[in-house]
């Protein structure tokens, strides 16, 4: 196996390619605390208490699934980390049951250490918190979710060791949302993000923004909601790694076209403006609107399907439906490559410049004028393709601001959303740039 050399805090380190920046910096002799994983069991990036900083990268990074590289020099103890590690812990903490005294863990416990080790004597933050009814009606296990910490570290041993499943063992929460997980696709992908959004005055809320700032996103127009709660998904994934996904959309359906008026500059700046349609369709129709006129390219994932008027699809450069939207937004079935070509040029023909199908493990269509072309998916076992989608447009529009062709900057979101499909969870399963760099199939 290839061996590849990086720098842990100045001490240089060899360990075998594929290996973590977590396992690099244990080889090097450095400790960098983790909550959520376990290795080989639970591998989810939930708790965001094991990032690191990469020289090079604009965000922090999970050092427990990012891989190392060779010639990568990392810090595990600089300012900025040990400030986030104590926000994510701050964060957790805030909706905890805090029984430490008369806990049955006190002392032996990795949040109460955590939590005195960084010193979080103080919540900071504010609002609801959930309360859970204790399930005691089994006799061989007593579960208490007030003081879940949500790292499912229980979920998996039970799935993956003892493979019995007494613990729900599906259930993990991770921060998503379709424009999210696009905004830290980009931003882990080395792309300059604006991301303007609306959430609620939350816990999810508070969580979101500090995670957003974390991965290096400009947070200048997350808006706060005081009247409606931040949005939630509940989404189920079968044994073939496909999802279904129910959306709560909460603040984010609020988000209206006189936000966007405050967030102009932020449109005006930017080369390239992504969206999908979890917002309003009258904010998506002026932002489109607002952006094509300043001659800025735009570019629409639509979805969840809906209707599209013929004025927003003639502003747009390019739209990226699946094959769903495609048949929605053209009106021809899709059933083999030869009618989701005639889907895609019918849409052209609908005035947007550009179309690009998607087309899941298979790859995706694309459509430049009258010249069609297939890109070849990755051939990877799936275990959640949940944000999928998200991640290859945010992947396209990084490669797209780059300069890069369509052609090439399709190859590029095809290879960025195949290494997303190996990871569960959303916006925990976009790659960093390092690792799109390095992955061959």
């Amino acid at each position: 196996m290839k061996n590849i050399t990086l720098k842990i805090n100045g001490v240089s380190v060899t360990v075998p390619e594929g290996s973590t920046i977590l396992g690099a910096a244990k080889a090097a002799g450095f400790e960098v605390p983790t909550l959520c994983y376990l290795k080989g069991i639970c591998e989810q990036t939930s708790c965001r208490v094991c990032v690191v900083e990469v020289k090079g990268a604009r965000s922090l990074v999970a050092s427990c699934t990012a891989l190392a590289a060779d010639g990568m020099e990392v810090t595990t103890n600089s300012r900025k980390v040990l400030d986030s590690r104590k926000t994510s812990i701050e964060l957790i903490l805030s909706d905890h049951k805090k029984e430490c005294l008369s806990c049955p863990r006190s002392l032996n416990c990795e949040l109460q250490k955590l939590a005195h080790d960084y010193g979080c004597d103080e919540n900071r933050y504010k609002g609801v918190t959930n309360q859970h009814k204790i399930e005691d009606d089994n006799p061989c296990i007593v579960r208490d979710n007030n003081k879940c910490v949500l790292c499912r570290r229980c979920v998996s041993v039970c799935n993956e060791v003892q493979s019995v499943g007494v613990i729900g063992g599906t259930f993990f929460m991770n921060p998503g949302g379709k424009g999210a997980n696009q905004a830290v696709a980009v931003a882990r992908l080395g792309g300059a993000v604006t991301f303007v959004c609306k959430t609620g005055s939350d816990i999810f809320g508070h969580q979101a923004h500090q995670l957003f700032e974390e991965e290096g996103i400009n947070t200048s127009f997350v808006f706060s909601d005081s009247k409606n709660p931040s949005g939630v998904a509940l989404i189920t994934v079968d044994a073939n790694a496909e999802n279904c996904i129910v959306v709560a959309s909460g603040a984010n359906m609020n988000l209206s076209p006189d936000d966007l008026r405050r967030a102009k500059e932020a449109i005006v700046e930017a080369d390239i403006t992504l969206m999908q349609l979890e917002i309003p369709m009258e904010t998506v129709e002026y932002v489109a609107r607002t952006a094509s006129d300043l001659g800025k390219r735009v570019i629409l994932n639509p979805a969840p399907a809906q209707h599209l008027s013929a004025e927003l699809i003639r502003n747009l450069f390019l739209i990226t439906p699946n094959e769903t939207e495609a048949e929605m937004i053209s009106g021809i079935p899709i059933t083999d490559d030869d009618s989701a070509r005639r889907a895609a040029l019918h849409i052209v023909e609908m005035g947007v410049d550009n179309v690009v199908i998607t087309l899941g493990a298979r790859g995706a269509l694309v459509c430049n004028g009258s010249s069609v072309e297939f890109v070849d998916g990755y051939k990877v076992k799936a275990v959640d393709t949940t944000a999928a989608g998200d991640i290859f447009n945010g992947a396209l529009a990084v490669a797209l601001a780059e300069n890069r062709s369509l052609l090439d900057a399709v190859r590029f979101a095809c290879k960025t959303a195949a290494i997303a499909v190996t990871r569960v969870g959303a916006q925990s399963s976009a790659p960093y740039r390092t690792e799109v760099d390095i992955f061959h199939n």
